[in-house]
């Protein structure tokens, strides 16, 4: 791409006229102007989603079900896929592979819900990825549990769906694709910002009609910081997309809490959102608890004792009108009379992350650390066995002997070469003051 183009193209993106969807249309009117954009009709077979889609959440397996089963009961209707647009998969080996690779991990979480990767993709959605991904999944005969659509049948087969939704413009998507805009893979290789910001655009109508959850705009608070190094600045960009009351209280959770530059603890949560196929949101009380309440330690802020009561409700089996409601505001403030225990919940927490490693393998082990920080936030607010696992722990210490039999049988699992197995940092148990020590998680000014 051509250096006068990239500099056009960041001076959109900068325009502090234009709003989101005007700077958006008006790239798109610029790549197409250039050659980097083309029409095309795309099978669904064709396409995996973006991994910046959704501000790196990509799709929500049960969500994908959801709309569309309500697309199949009003009528499918192909206008409403007139501004389908995907990014061409990368031309570099590379690149491509661990593009396919993001879309294989969802997959595999999806428990079946998802079509497989078949390798033979070759665009990445940045919008209309939760219909191409259900036709994809008629298309492949995936299961479902969906209520509207497992009474015809729990496999989504299209001669199955034709049973009781007629519907030959939806046959015919699932059959032949639709219109989409496609870019160019140079478009990524020249704008790294380019799909994250298109699809934050694409994804903001939706979002003043639909429900994001807390982790969605925590994600997208986090790139909009890394390009602007202020988070003031990326909370003014973020209210422009979403509706979220609370989005204040996110922003403290994000610029305090996450781990860093690289906001590793944000990443984590969103991986194990994925994982337990998650949509509820936390609540603005719960949420707003969590990120704000003081404590009372002078020792620690509790960046991974807030973290755990995030996870934990994140897998919550109990939620109400979409609200996650195993934990609850009152839940975070007794800590307040309980501080000796969680300052000891912290200091383990720290122990138990010296002993995963730090950055990307933390979130290599991220069912591992799910499991202990739920484990530890019930332990901590005195609800084991009230969460999707019964058991009750009893202690930090058992809760612990727990994480590192698992890590020893995942140790195990990867020595042998099984290629599903997580990477695992060396296993060392260190006294708690040592734990301390090895893990800083910095708060950012």
């Amino acid at each position: 791409m051509e250096a006068s183009l990239v500099q056009e193209m960041g001076k959109i993106r900068d325009d502090p006229v234009l709003g989101v969807n005007g700077k958006a249309m008006k790239m798109v009117a610029m790549l197409e102007k250039h050659g980097y954009m083309h029409r095309e009709t795309v099978p669904c077979t064709a396409l995996v989603v973006h991994g910046d889609n959704r501000s790196g959440m990509m799709v929500n397996p049960h969500n994908v079900h959801l709309r569309g089963a309500e697309a199949l009961r009003v009528g499918w209707l192909p206008e409403k896929l007139n501004e389908s647009y995907a990014m061409e998969l990368s031309q570099k080996q590379s690149v491509r592979e661990q593009q396919l690779k993001q879309m294989a991990m969802l997959v595999e979480s999806s428990e079946g819900r998802l079509a497989p990767v078949t390798r033979q993709e070759r665009f990445a959605s940045l919008s209309s990825s939760h219909m191409s991904q259900f036709c994809k999944a008629v298309s492949a005969g995936c299961k479902t549990d969906e209520a509207q659509l497992s009474t015809v049948s729990t496999v989504l087969a299209l001669e199955n769906l034709q049973q009781v939704f007629n519907d030959e413009a939806f046959s015919a998507a699932v059959r032949n694709g639709w219109v989409w805009h496609c870019f160019s893979a140079a478009v990524e290789e020249a704008l790294p910002w380019f799909c994250d910001f298109f699809q934050g655009s694409m994804n903001a109508s939706n979002h003043i009609a639909a429900r994001v959850t807390e982790m969605e705009v925590a994600m997208n608070l986090a790139g909009q910081y890394k390009r602007c190094g202020n988070m003031d600045q990326a909370l003014d960009t973020c209210r422009s997309t979403f509706n979220l009351p609370h989005l204040e209280a996110v922003g403290v959770y994000v610029q305090r809490y996450s781990g860093g530059d690289n906001f590793v603890l944000v990443k984590l949560l969103v991986e194990l959102e994925k994982i337990w196929n998650s949509s509820m949101m936390l609540g603005q009380d719960f949420f707003t608890a969590v990120a704000t309440t003081d404590l009372g330690s002078a020792e620690t802020t509790f960046p991974l004792v807030r973290t755990m009561l995030l996870a934990a409700a994140l897998s919550s089996p109990k939620h109400a009108d979409g609200i996650s409601r195993l934990l609850s505001k009152q839940d975070v403030e007794k800590l307040k009379s309980n501080v000796e225990q969680a300052v000891l919940a912290e200091k383990m927490a720290m122990l138990v992350f010296s002993q995963v490693g730090q950055g990307q393998a933390l979130l290599d082990n991220k069912r591992l650390l799910g499991r202990f920080l739920v484990r530890g936030a019930l332990w901590l607010t005195k609800k084991e066995g009230k969460g999707r696992e019964k058991t009750v722990f009893g202690s930090l210490e058992e809760i612990h002997k727990a994480f590192l039999s698992e890590q020893a049988k995942a140790q195990a699992s990867s020595s042998t070469g099984d290629a599903g197995g997580s990477a695992v940092a060396e296993s060392k148990v260190l006294g708690l003051e040592e734990a301390c020590m090895l893990l800083v998680l910095p708060e950012r000014s």
